[in-house]
């Protein structure tokens, strides 16, 4: 997964924001979370999350 300086992953940050009621979240807010990480690997690790069926895609950039 995508990590960070305090080691926080992409699916760790999905399941965060879930844990404070907010069920969606943009493409645009992941890249400011995790701007110091590639941007082949975030969307790597979205596609992961994705395919393990841990989010959906509902739109182009949004995310559930």
């Amino acid at each position: 997964m995508v990590a960070i300086k305090n080691k926080k992953t992409l699916e760790s940050y999905a399941r965060d924001l879930l844990s404070q009621g907010k069920y969606g979240f943009a493409l645009d807010e992941v890249r400011k979370v995790f701007s110091s990480q590639n941007w082949v690997a975030i969307k790597s690790a979205l596609k992961r999350l994705v395919n393990k069926e841990q989010i959906i895609s509902i739109h182009k950039g949004y995310y559930l």
